[in-house]
């Protein structure tokens, strides 16, 4: 249900109309291991609920085999992306089997990235998205390069690492999608990328940037 904070109007629309099956009178289940306690009265708002008729559960969705880090790159674009390519080479090789997820904010830097990684650029407008997310689970490449579409949904045991290039958006976006390592238990990554460059894909609203910025830029204890 955290999609429905998603203000952007081309972002799955149906998702927007939720709020019109509470006058249907049927009892709705909301899911989801991101919603922080600050934004519940804006959901119930949003889904037309009255708070007093809201059953609410809350279990603890900590997971300990996560690790969290940030690395910079320098140099011009061809240097960073040269850069970025041997991260994700070097942290492939490293984890054996696993899978790495590497996140951009466009779909041009996508496409550009996995020709250089030699692997699958997914994207809501790419041909053939099923066969090439089927390969990926099934042991075909180990590294697939992305947009946010994959995302919902995508539950792939044994990612290792999920890479995002430049800031993400917003922490709740990056709660989402950094979650997509590690779901088997064992150890895993979540790495942000950063440097001169690398600050674009926030657009006019930057929702949170300071958020953003104060996780990227912590150096006291853990993330």
């Amino acid at each position: 249900c955290h999609i429905i904070f998603n203000d952007k109007m081309n972002f799955r629309k149906q998702m927007q109309q939720l709020g019109e099956l509470c006058g249907a009178g049927v009892p709705m289940v909301l899911l989801t291991a991101t919603l922080p306690p600050s934004k519940e009265a804006d959901l119930w708002e949003r889904m037309d609920f009255r708070a007093d008729e809201v059953r609410l559960f809350r279990v603890s969705t900590r997971r300990e085999n996560g690790r969290y880090a940030v690395e910079e790159v320098e140099g011009d674009a061809r240097a960073r992306q040269d850069a970025v390519v041997a991260l994700v080479r070097r942290k492939v090789q490293a984890s054996g089997q696993g899978r790495s997820v590497v996140y951009c904010q466009s779909v041009g830097e996508v496409k550009a990235l996995a020709e250089a990684l030699d692997c699958d650029a997914y994207y809501h407008a790419a041909e053939d998205k099923e066969r090439k997310l089927q390969a990926f689970r099934q042991g075909g490449p180990k590294v697939m390069v992305a947009t946010s579409a994959l995302g919902l949904g995508i539950d792939i045991p044994d990612i290792r690492a999920v890479w995002h290039v430049g800031p993400p958006r917003t922490l709740l976006e990056y709660a989402q999608e950094s979650g997509r390592a590690g779901r088997d238990g064992l150890k895993s990554e979540a790495i942000i990328i950063t440097g001169e460059g690398l600050q674009g894909g926030y657009g006019e609203k930057r929702e949170g940037v300071e958020l953003v910025e104060e996780f990227i830029n912590s150096s006291k204890g853990c993330r």
